[in-house]
């Protein structure tokens, strides 16, 4: 009696040994994916760009913790609205002809445009969409967004000075231009 309960004790211990590893392995697991959760989210609370997922139709499926830093919205006030609703009336038929090329699957395309903030103001945004949409894990059109406002302000106090000296210059009498009088060898 007792050599017949050893015989079955070993194939026991060996189920055991083998549960055990098994619920090892998969711990590590999933202490694997909870650090690359952790990492993932803190790379995206903390950019400084706007991650946002639109579906096919425009309709906002996730909205990064920036859009609050940069615009004032938070996350969840977006989600399920359309994002042309807030895309600035002179600017939607381009943003809405870049984002019907981007239905392609692959395809990546960059646009500059006018977006309301949470105040009622326009920023200007520079984007980059990638069609995900066949991605069964993302399934939207990945959009990458910046604040550019001030690169524009600059661009455009930049194009102002360039005309104010353009219509300077034009004033100027050709006697009085030192370079008209120069001498080419």
């Amino acid at each position: 009696m007792l050599k017949h309960r050893l015989s079955r004790l070993v194939p026991s211990v060996h189920r055991a040994l083998r549960e055990a590893e098994e619920r090892s392995e998969r711990q590590q697991v999933k202490e694997k994916l909870a650090k690359s959760e952790a990492k993932f989210r803190s790379l995206i609370q903390n950019s400084s760009d706007i991650i946002t997922i639109l579906g096919s139709d425009g309709i906002i499926q996730y909205e990064s913790p920036s859009i609050e830093r940069v615009l004032g919205y938070k996350p969840d006030d977006l989600i399920s609205k359309n994002a042309f609703d807030l895309i600035h009336p002179e600017d939607f038929s381009s943003v809405l002809e870049v984002f019907n090329l981007i239905q392609k699957p692959g395809t990546v395309l960059s646009i500059e445009y006018r977006f309301q903030e949470q105040g009622g103001s326009w920023r200007f945004l520079e984007s980059t969409g990638n069609n995900l949409l066949a991605e069964p894990s993302v399934a939207g059109v990945i959009i990458n967004s910046r604040d550019i406002t001030e690169r524009k302000q600059v661009e455009k106090a930049l194009q102002q000075l360039n005309t104010d000296l353009d219509s300077r210059c034009k004033s100027v009498p050709p006697s009085c231009n030192r370079h008209s009088t120069l001498k080419r060898p």
